[in-house]
């Protein structure tokens, strides 16, 4: 099961999901190419990680 956050780095300010197992780190985007993959990637060509980025994008923005 992962989950799924938006984290903020520091140093450069930039908004990032964060995609989380177990407490390890598994796989971050920024916001925007979230929204490009929610928006035009087909699912199908996605990893696990990244389909639930898209989920949890898709529910922030329902």
């Amino acid at each position: 099961m992962y989950h799924v956050e938006m984290s903020e780095y520091r140093a450069s300010r930039k908004t990032v999901v964060v995609t989380n197992q177990g407490g390890r780190r598994i796989g971050s985007a920024s916001i925007n190419f979230v929204k490009w993959m929610h928006d035009y990637a087909p699912r199908m060509q996605l990893r696990p990680e990244q389909i639930a980025m898209v989920e949890w994008y898709g529910k922030q923005n329902a």
